[in-house]
């Protein structure tokens, strides 16, 4: 919790929140704020349900004089999210990603270059009418996967494991579209790393023309190896 508070500080949290036109309208036992931080927090706890981790919240975060929070039953919380919605913390990941690693931080430089590597990973996201619209479901068999799913790309500095930038779509999207979109985080420094996903002249083109230097794993599978 203590790292969670440093990173995201109460006053950058109140100025994403206010940025997004999010802020309460009336005083609520589930403050902007503390929504924002309860999101946050579930990302600390992935295997607890909402209760649980709003009482972790409520129990170690610090409080302002005055402030007071009330645990709030499961609907509540699923209100507050949607009225606080996705701005904020859109918001705050633009405010605090990017590389943090010095030369002195063990694995985040090589001869002099910044490390970085460029991976992919799927989502599974709630079944809702919404989710089903906007993303598409894998296949198993011919038969349409459960639940939909996000594709999402981050570029990640070595070392420290600090997200550069991130980007997510359907699951329909390719890893080699999603990366032109992270292409604007490179520059000259910089050593990526990609795995065999990557690799096209296309893209490769277009990464190096950013500055950066790349390494990118190409693996050739031949009749009887």
């Amino acid at each position: 919790m203590g790292l969670l508070s440093r990173t995201f500080t109460p006053e950058l949290v109140d100025f994403v929140v206010d940025e997004a036109g999010a802020r309460e309208e009336r005083t609520r036992s589930l403050p902007s704020r503390l929504v924002v931080y309860f999101v946050l927090t579930m990302w600390l706890f992935t295997g607890n349900g909402y209760g649980l981790v709003l009482r972790e919240l409520v129990e170690h975060w610090p409080r302002r004089r005055g402030e007071e929070w009330r645990p709030a039953g499961t609907g509540s919380l699923t209100l507050a999210r949607q009225r606080v919605g996705p701005g904020p913390l859109r918001l705050l990941f633009d405010r605090v990603a990017g590389a943090s690693g010095s030369p002195a931080t063990p694995g985040a430089f090589w001869r002099g270059l910044r490390l970085a590597s460029l991976d992919g990973s799927l989502l599974d996201v709630p079944d809702s009418e919404a989710n089903a619209a906007a993303y598409t479901r894998a296949s198993n068999g011919g038969r349409p996967g459960p639940y939909p799913q996000v594709r999402l790309l981050a570029l990640v500095e070595c070392g420290t494991k600090a997200m550069i930038g991130a980007v997510f779509d359907s699951f329909a999207v390719g890893e080699r579209t999603l990366a032109r979109r992270l292409l604007v985080h490179l520059h000259t420094g910089m050593l990526v790393m990609a795995d065999r996903g990557f690799p096209a002249f296309g893209l490769w083109q277009a990464a190096a023309d950013r500055g950066a230097q790349l390494l990118w794993v190409r693996i050739l599978l031949r009749e009887g190896c």
